[in-house]
């Protein structure tokens, strides 16, 4: 069953798939959730994700104070001392800079829905749950979710009704507005 169309490249020195929706696919869904689910934390989640290119795991270890938002920039920190790592350590540490858009997004998310939590670390993440940080698991399951094509609006490429279609039972289910 295919949920995610990606282009996908693996790196033969890592071993790994590097796997990313293409760009049409990317615009669609930033559109729809920018429309209809404006600041949610899907809609936050899959911004950062596709405008700063990096893994769900750096988005599971920001916190609210890795967002920059006077310098429109947000800093991915390798932080395995108090609950969160980087996949390449140190070597994945970055400032990336954000657009007017993303900022607005993402403050919005901050002021309004993000559930004001602090991590058993002291730390404020960026992307919660009622109960903390925001599992990797649920990340990849929210992406999942708003990936599939009936989630923003496009017929299933399987011809199969949205209410009642396995993928999108376990997706809805797993990563709504949680």
């Amino acid at each position: 069953m295919e949920i995610f169309l990606l282009q996908e490249s693996v790196e033969d020195e890592e071993a790994v798939s590097n796997s990313m929706p293409g760009a049409e696919r990317a615009k669609h869904i930033l559109r729809y959730l920018s429309k209809c689910e404006h600041a949610s934390k899907r809609h936050t989640l899959f911004a950062v994700l596709w405008h700063t290119g990096c893994r769900m795991g750096a988005a599971h270890s920001m916190d609210v104070s890795d967002f920059y938002r006077e310098s429109q920039a947000l800093k991915i920190r390798h932080r395995p001392d108090t609950g969160t790592h980087l996949k390449n350590k140190q070597a994945g540490e970055r400032i990336c800079a954000l657009s007017e858009e993303v900022c607005e997004v993402l403050e919005d998310y901050i002021n309004v829905p993000r559930d004001e939590v602090t991590d058993h670390h002291g730390r404020e993440p960026l992307f919660t749950t009622q109960y903390g940080r925001m599992h990797r698991s649920k990340i990849r399951e929210m992406v999942y979710a708003v990936s599939r094509l009936c989630a923003y609006g496009k017929e299933c490429l399987h011809g199969r009704d949205s209410d009642s279609c396995e993928a999108g039972t376990y997706t809805q289910a797993s990563s709504g507005h949680i």
